[in-house]
């Protein structure tokens, strides 16, 4: 569906994005991870056309992306774009109207995503008398209203309460189940760990990581605990940055994957020669944990 082809973008001498490539594909969802400042939003204002390439091409469907592709794209930033006095019916009628539906179509349309969100009652609230999580809502359906093929979301899950998230989770997932495709950036990255098909890491402009969570586990280094009843008291000293003891009858052995094989038949050994071995459990890492080793080491 979305395929960004070594995009690159400086802004005077700071080179925001370098040769930044990455895909969505249809009915998945993509998270796109990096730290503040590693060219995400950047990247997005690309994507919906706010910002130029200085480099590189954007495609979608297998072709260059022109202005006339905007109106499938549903684009939702981190600060709001909404108008506080304004009524919450009127502008999404309104943004409906500007991503081309009929008047008839827009409005039939905002009034189905408010029920879907559950907040029918907001449709004649001025947006500036809702809560920070119903306001979020309400920039939510305003990025669905003229039912796009393509949502980018920056921070979606902001201000919002747990019902909130579960909704746009929903909502997220139901959308993909059309074969439609989702880019979302979010600092939350439990969320975007439970959410996303795969993950896209971004840093100092460019992409460092793109593949599913289960296969980024793999790249770096590998985890097990290890328990037995008695267990040798000097493996930190043989195994240095290797153990790590949680308790007498427990150690955490950290592997580098260059050395896996050889270092885990050797510690297995001397704790059987030795000692008992009880359970041998590999600990998969959080992606905060995958996130944190690619920045370190790229």
């Amino acid at each position: 569906m979305l395929y960004v082809e070594g995009i690159a973008k400086k802004f005077g001498s700071t080179q925001a994005l370098i040769d930044a490539t990455f895909k969505v594909n249809k009915g998945e969802i993509v998270g796109f991870v990096g730290r503040n400042g590693s060219g995400k939003t950047t990247t997005m204002r690309c994507l919906i056309g706010l910002l130029g390439v200085d480099k590189g091409n954007i495609r979608l469907d297998g072709r260059i992306k022109s202005h006339l592709d905007n109106s499938r794209i549903g684009y939702m930033p981190e600060e709001r774009g909404l108008y506080a006095k304004i009524k919450v019916k009127d502008q999404l009628k309104y943004f409906g109207e500007l991503q081309g539906l009929s008047a008839r179509d827009a409005l039939r349309s905002t009034n189905e995503l408010l029920a879907r969100f559950e907040v029918p009652h907001f449709a004649d609230r001025v947006l500036s008398t809702l809560s920070l999580g119903n306001q979020q809502r309400i920039q939510f359906i305003a990025t669905l209203v003229h039912k796009p093929s393509l949502l980018i979301l920056d921070e979606p899950f902001n201000g919002l309460d747990p019902v909130g998230m579960a909704q746009l989770t929903q909502i997220l997932r139901e959308f993909t189940l059309s074969g439609a495709g989702v880019l979302l950036s979010s600092h939350q990255l439990d969320l975007v760990s439970d959410l996303c098909d795969r993950i896209v890491v971004i840093e100092s402009g460019s992409v460092i990581a793109e593949d599913t969570l289960e296969n980024l586990q793999k790249r770096g280094s590998i985890k097990y605990r290890i328990t037995g009843s008695r267990m040798p008291k000097d493996l930190a000293q043989r195994f240095p940055y290797v153990v790590v003891y949680e308790n007498a009858d427990s150690i955490i052995a950290t592997f580098q994957q260059s050395n896996f094989a050889s270092e885990k038949d050797r510690l297995l050994k001397i704790i059987l020669e030795r000692g008992s071995l009880d359970t041998f459990t590999e600990i998969k890492p959080s992606l905060s944990e995958v996130y944190s080793e690619l920045i370190s080491y790229g």
